[in-house]
C-alpha cells in the first residue's frame, strides 16, 4: 500500500522535479563529502605510514648505534688482553675490573679460557664457580670464527633473565687462542632495550623489537620477552623473511593496527612500529556525523520551497495538454498557444509544426512511390516485392537478369522455386523467422536458373509494414558468383598454409603493427603459454623478449629492417622461459597496414651443448674444479688490474705416487675427489681452487691479507692431513706442502707470483713436508 502511494505520488512531474532536486543536493554534498573523505584519509593513511616508518627507522637506527657502541667496546677490550693462557688464567678477575668503559656498557662481563671454563666474572657471583660455556653457540662461533659475535637471545645461568651476548675472542702474542671476553646485558633492563619497551606512541602504539631466527627481544608486555615472535600477523613474517616495508595487520587483541618494519644492520634483528588504524583515521569518523547532520537539515528546508515553486512553472503546461486533446478532437482548428517558460512555448510549437507536416505528408505520399518505382528499375542489384503469401509481385531488371527470365515468367511464383534444394529448408525457415519478429534476413545462398546454371547470391528481406499491418516483403539481391569462386580458391590456399605451419616445429606468428595476432601455428601457443586460437591477443603483453642484455619491445622490431637468427629469451604468461632463436619477416614495410611475421625456434639444446663445452674447456674433469687454463685467465687478470690485497696458495701432495702405485688408479682418483671437496670446503665461495695437473693445487684468494691466508692454508693443510681413503682393509692418505705469497706491486706478470709460491712449496718440501712456507725471500715457516 505505502509503495502504491510513493508511485501515485510520484507520477506527477512537480513532484519528480522535486525528487530530483532533493537527489542532486543531497548527491552533491555526499560526493563533496566523499571525496573529501577520501582525500583526508588518504592523507592521514599517509601521514601515519611516514610516521611509523620514520620512527621504525630512528629506533633501528638507534639500536644499531647501541649495539656498534657495545660491539666495539667489546673487541677494543679483547685486543687490549693480548697475553699467554697463563697470565690470563692468573690475572683474569683483575683484568675485569680494569674494564671501566665497558662495564658501565654491559650489565655482566665474563672471562673464560679458550676450553670454555669460566675465569672471571664481573660482578663476582660465586655460584658460576667451575661453570663452563662450550656449549653456548656464540661461544661456538666466536671461537670458530675467530672474530667478534651476537649470539641469539638466551636465559642467563645466574639470574634467569632473558640476555643477549657479546663475545669476543682473545689471542696471545702470535695470535693463538688463549680465552674469550664477552659481555651482555639484560633485555628487560634500562641499560639495552627498556626504554624501548616503555616507548608508546599516540594512546596505544607500541615498539617492538626481534630477531629473525623468531624470538622477541623488546615488548611493551615484559612477557613477551624471550618468546617466539607470533608468525600470523603478515608484518611479522615479512620481517622475519628480511624485508622492510609498512602493512596493514591485526595484532595480539584483533585490532587492526598500520605496522611498520624495519631490519637493523648490526644483528639479525627487525624493529617494528605499531600504530592503531582507528586512532589514524579519527578526524575522518568525526566528518562523517558532521555531514549527516547537514543533509538533513538540508532536505527538510528544500522540500517544501521546491514543491512551491514548480507548481508555479509546471502550470501552463497543463493548459498546453488541454488545447492538445481539442486539437485532436476536432473541436479546435487554429494552432495551440500558450504561455510559461521557453521549453514549454517550444513544445507547443513543435506540436503545430508535427500537424502541418503531417497534412503535407499525405500530399506527397503518391509522388513519393512512382519515385520508388523508377528507382529500382534503374537499380544494379536486384529488387523483388512479394505480397504477404510469398508470391513476386514486382521485379525489376536487375533481378530478372539474376534469373534470366522475363518479369511474366517471374511474378506470381514464390522465390523458393528458384532456391538450390540444398539451401532451401534452412533459408525459408530463417526467413520466416526473421519477417515474423519484425528482424531483416541477410544470408548468402544459391539460386538455380531454368537452363541449370547456379547463381550464388546475397540476399537481404524485409517485411513491409503499414498501420501495424504486413503488407509483403522487400528483397534486395546481388550476384556474387565470382567473389564466391574467388574466396573458394583463397580458402584452400590458407588451408594448405596452415596445414604446413601446423607440422612445422618452430613458432610461426603473423602480427599487425600494433602487435595484435592475426595468426598464429600450435607451437606459437606454446611458447606464448596461450590456449589456441590467439587471434585478437596482443603479442607483447603476456611475453616478455629479452636479447642482447635488454628487453625487445614493439617499437624495437618495428625499427629493425629485419632480424635473422636473433638469440632471446622468451618469458610467457605462464613464467615459462624459453631460450628461442627469433627471425622477424616485414614482407611489405610500405604498406600502411603492414604484418609482421614472427618464426620461433627452440634454441635451447645448442646452447646448453655451447656451454657444456665452455665449462670443460675451464674444469678439471676429474675433480670439477678449476683448470690451469681458467686458474692462468683470473690470476692474469688479477695482476693485470692490480688487485690487493690477494694470496696466491701453491699445493703440492706428499706422497701421492704411493697411492696410486699401491692402491691403483681409482683409489687414487677417489682421493684426488675428496681433497678437492676438502679444498672447496675451506675457502671462501669468492676463492678459485684449481687443479693444475696431477696432485699439484692452486688457490686464489681474493681481498684475503696475509694473515688471513696463512690460517686459511694451515687449515687446509691439517684438512689435507686429516684425509683418509680406505680400500679394504688399508687406509691411503697424503700430506701436502703449501706454498703462500701475496700480489706485489712489481709484480707485472702471472710467472712473477706463481715462482715465489711454487718456490715457497718447493722449501715446504725441502724442510721435510706437511708444513706451510709463506713467501721464500722472508722464509716463514709453519709447522704442523
Amino acid at each position: 500500500m505505502l509503495w502504491k502511494q510513493i508511485a501515485h505520488w510520484l507520477d506527477s512531474v512537480r513532484h519528480q522535479a522535486v525528487g530530483v532536486m532533493v537527489f542532486v543536493v543531497v548527491f552533491t554534498v555526499l560526493t563533496a563529502t566523499v571525496v573529501g573523505t577520501i582525500t583526508a584519509r588518504d592523507e592521514l593513511a599517509s601521514q601515519a605510514r611516514d610516521g611509523a616508518r620514520t620512527m621504525a627507522g630512528m629506533v633501528a637506527n638507534r639500536i644499531d648505534g647501541l649495539l656498534d657502541e657495545r660491539y666495539r667496546a667489546v673487541t677494543r677490550a679483547a685486543d687490549g688482553l693480548t697475553m699467554s693462557s697463563e697470565a690470563l688464567e692468573g690475572r683474569a678477575q683483575l683484568l675485569l675490573k680494569r674494564q671501566q668503559v665497558l662495564s658501565e656498557l654491559m650489565d655482566n662481563l665474563y672471562l673464560v679460557d679458550e676450553r670454555g671454563d669460566l675465569l672471571a666474572a664481573l660482578p663476582e657471583d660465586a655460584r658460576l664457580a667451575g661453570v663452563s660455556i662450550d656449549d653456548r653457540e656464540y661461544f661456538q662461533r666466536a671461537t670458530g670464527q675467530m672474530t667478534t659475535v651476537i649470539s641469539q637471545p638466551m636465559v642467563s645461568r645466574n639470574g634467569q633473565t632473558p640476555v643477549v651476548v657479546i663475545a669476543a675472542p682473545v689471542f696471545d702474542h702470535v695470535r693463538r687462542l688463549t680465552g674469550v671476553l664477552q659481555g651482555s646485558f639484560d633485555l628487560t633492563g634500562n641499560n639495552f632495550t627498556g626504554r624501548i619497551n616503555e616507548l608508546t606512541l599516540g594512546r596505544t602504539g607500541y615498539v617492538t623489537v626481534g630477531t629473525r631466527s623468531g624470538t622477541m627481544l623488546a615488548h611493551p608486555n615484559p612477557q613477551h620477552i624471550n618468546q617466539p615472535v607470533p608468525g600470523t600477523n603478515p608484518a611479522i613474517r615479512s620481517a622475519l623473511a628480511g624485508e622492510e616495508g609498512v602493512r596493514r595487520a591485526n595484532n595480539r587483541d584483533g585490532q587492526t593496527v598500520l605496522v611498520a618494519y624495519r631490519q637493523l644492520n648490526e644483528a639479525p634483528w627487525f624493529v617494528t612500529v605499531a600504530i592503531p588504524i582507528r586512532e589514524a583515521y579519527a578526524p575522518v569518523y568525526r566528518l562523517y556525523w558532521t555531514v549527516f547532520w547537514v543533509v538533513l537539515v538540508t532536505v527538510v528546508v528544500i522540500v517544501p520551497l521546491t514543491l512551491r515553486v514548480f507548481s508555479r512553472l509546471l502550470r501552463p503546461l497543463e493548459d498546453l495538454a488541454g488545447q492538445i486533446v481539442e486539437r485532436h478532437a476536432g473541436r479546435r482548428t487554429e494552432p495551440v498557444r500558450v504561455g510559461g517558460g521557453l521549453e514549454i512555448r517550444r513544445v507547443a510549437t513543435t506540436f503545430n509544426d508535427v500537424m502541418a507536416e503531417r497534412e503535407e505528408a499525405a500530399w506527397h505520399l503518391e509522388e513519393r512511390e512512382a519515385f520508388f518505382r523508377s528507382l529500382s528499375e534503374r537499380a544494379p542489384t536486384g529488387i523483388a516485392q512479394a505480397d504477404v503469401e510469398g508470391h513476386l509481385a514486382y521485379t525489376n531488371g536487375a533481378f530478372q537478369a539474376i534469373l534470366g527470365l522475363p518479369a511474366e515468367e517471374i511474378r506470381g511464383y514464390p522465390m523458393s522455386r528458384w532456391i538450390d534444394s540444398r539451401d532451401r529448408p534452412e533459408v525459408v525457415d530463417e526467413w520466416r523467422r526473421a519477417v515474423a519478429s519484425g528482424n531483416v534476413y541477410y544470408g548468402r545462398l544459391r539460386l538455380v536458373r531454368d537452363d541449370g546454371q547456379v547463381v550464388w547470391v546475397e540476399a537481404m528481406t524485409s517485411g513491409v509494414e503499414a498501420h501495424d499491418r504486413q503488407l509483403g516483403t522487400v528483397t534486395v539481391v546481388r550476384d556474387i558468383t565470382h567473389e564466391h569462386q574467388l574466396e573458394q580458391r583463397l580458402r584452400a590456399e590458407r588451408n594448405r598454409a596452415e596445414s604446413t605451419l601446423r607440422v612445422m616445429q618452430e613458432g610461426v606468428l603473423l602480427t599487425d603493427a600494433s602487435g595484435v595476432i592475426r595468426s598464429a601455428n600450435p607451437p606459437a601457443a606454446r611458447f606464448l603459454g596461450l590456449n589456441e586460437p590467439l587471434e585478437g591477443t596482443v603479442l607483447f603483453e603476456g611475453v616478455r623478449i629479452t636479447a642482447d642484455d635488454r628487453s625487445w619491445t614493439l617499437e624495437d622490431f618495428l625499427t629493425s629492417p629485419a632480424l635473422n637468427s636473433l638469440d632471446a629469451i622468451l618469458e610467457n604468461a605462464r613464467n615459462e622461459r624459453f631460450e628461442v632463436e627469433l627471425t622477424l619477416i616485414r614482407p611489405d614495410r610500405s604498406d600502411e597496414d603492414e604484418l609482421l611475421v614472427f618464426v620461433i625456434r627452440d634454441d635451447s639444446e645448442r646452447r646448453r651443448e655451447e656451454e657444456r663445452l665452455s665449462w670443460q674447456a675451464t674444469h678439471d674433469s676429474l675433480t670439477r674444479l678449476a683448470n690451469r687454463r681458467a686458474f692462468n685467465d683470473v690470476l692474469t687478470r688479477l695482476v693485470a688490474e692490480n688487485v690487493r690485497p690477494t694470496a696466491l696458495m701453491l699445493i703440492d701432495l706428499d706422497h701421492f705416487k704411493p697411492v696410486n702405485d699401491t692402491g691403483g688408479h681409482l683409489v687414487g682418483d677417489h682421493l684426488l675427489k675428496r681433497l678437492a671437496e676438502a679444498l672447496q670446503n675451506g675457502v671462501r665461495q669468492s676463492d678459485l681452487v684449481a687443479r693444475l695437473g696431477g696432485d699439484e693445487f692452486a688457490v686464489i684468494l681474493t681481498g684475503c691479507d696475509m694473515e688471513r691466508a696463512s690460517v686459511i692454508a694451515e687449515n687446509l693443510r691439517g684438512a689435507i692431513a686429516n684425509l683418509a681413503v680406505a680400500d679394504g682393509s688399508r687406509t691411503y692418505g697424503v700430506t701436502a706442502s703449501i706454498g703462500l705469497t701475496a700480489l706485489g706491486e712489481d709484480d707485472h706478470a702471472i710467472r712473477d707470483v706463481v715462482n715465489r709460491a711454487d718456490e715457497a712449496a718447493y722449501e715446504a718440501k725441502r724442510l721435510g713436508r706437511n708444513r706451510v712456507v709463506i713467501d721464500p725471500d722472508e722464509i716463514v715457516v709453519q709447522e704442523p
